[in-house]
């Protein structure tokens, strides 16, 4: 259940990332873009605690597999070096 787990956590935490980087991946041009562009920093800015526990959580997972030898497809084994990146 643990390799499950961990690709749903994995999974769950790029496709997060993946919408907010869309919501900033565009410079704006006009003013009324730029104060969308800066409302949708704020929010990833209030975000980046649970981010970065949400990042932490998948590696502790990864590591108690590591530890106890427990084997997972490479599918898995990619989408937690997806989420690391």
């Amino acid at each position: 259940m643990l390799p499950e787990l961990l690709f749903k956590r994995a999974k769950e935490f790029c496709e997060t990332i993946s919408a907010l980087n869309l919501k900033i991946g565009f410079p704006p041009t006009t003013v009324e873009q730029f104060v969308k562009y800066q409302e949708n920093v704020s929010e990833i800015n209030n975000k980046m605690e649970n981010i970065s526990q949400e990042k932490a959580e998948i590696e502790e997972l990864d590591l108690i597999m590591d530890e106890f030898k427990i084997k997972m497809r490479e599918e898995i084994k990619q989408k937690a070096k997806d989420a690391y990146s």
